[in-house]
């Protein structure tokens, strides 16, 4: 006995193994138990699916399950992380400087990284990557400002290194990729393009801790501003091959 509304919730005891279960036109094996888990060769776009006096668009897959667009189960595929720079660490050598903005009129207060043009200045900061990290490559975007009129363009680059359980964390970090992007106006928000695939160095593995290192690359033709560049913060991309960390 169940009970089911329009967006897939149910109370009631429901309890069925290898059975068929009718979805539109077509009818798949399916285990479901008690808690909604279900394991068999379910992939179905668009059917309908009837529940009482009710039909319902959905969409349901091996890994997740949608009815009117309420997600029900986890799924697979690219990923994101957001780093703020106020949470990265500047190293005491060549490190970033910290910085609070706090704007006059609407006192909208955050904390950069400012990386000056004319030395290369760096910040890292770590990621314990989830257990559904496929132990791929990664890419990164950021997002920056300055508060001093410039000529464009500045490019940042992210590296970055896995570490396993009982690795030694004094370890070089695997090959850079770069991102160039264009100084648009002062005390106005810049984000850039996404970068290529970044190969992490030394030997991804499930449940890896990963240290990331930005900086600005101020060597690189593309990077032609004269002012300081302050970093807001780093989006890391990823991908997942399974449902949860379980």
């Amino acid at each position: 006995n169940a009970t089911v509304n329009s967006t897939g919730i149910y109370s009631g005891n429901v309890s069925l193994t290898r059975s068929l279960i009718s979805i539109g036109n077509s009818t798949v094996n399916a285990t479901v138990n008690s808690i909604g888990i279900y394991s068999g060769n379910v992939s179905l776009t668009g059917s309908l699916i009837s529940i009482g006096n009710s039909t319902v668009n959905a969409t349901v897959n091996s890994t997740a399950f949608a009815l009117n667009g309420v997600a029900v189960g986890g799924g697979t595929g690219k990923q994101s992380i957001y780093i703020p720079a106020s949470s990265m660490i500047s190293p005491i050598a060549n490190g970033a400087q910290d910085i609070v903005y706090e704007m006059g009129t609407t006192n909208n207060a955050f904390g950069v990284l400012r990386f000056d043009a004319s030395t290369r200045k760096n910040a890292q900061f770590s990621i314990a990557m989830p257990k559904s990290w496929d132990e791929g490559t990664i890419t990164f975007k950021y997002f920056w400002t300055a508060n001093t009129t410039s000529t464009p363009g500045v490019t940042f680059g992210v590296e970055a290194v896995a570490v396993s359980d009982t690795d030694n964390i004094n370890v070089a970090f695997g090959t850079a990729q770069h991102v160039s992007d264009t100084f648009q106006s002062n005390n106005k928000l810049h984000a850039s393009a996404e970068s290529s695939a970044i190969t992490i160095g030394g030997t991804p593995a499930e449940q890896d801790m990963v240290w990331f290192k930005v900086f600005r690359d101020v060597a690189n033709t593309n990077d032609t501003m004269s002012a300081n560049a302050d970093l807001i913060g780093i989006m890391v991309y990823y991908t997942t091959n399974a449902g949860n960390d379980a």
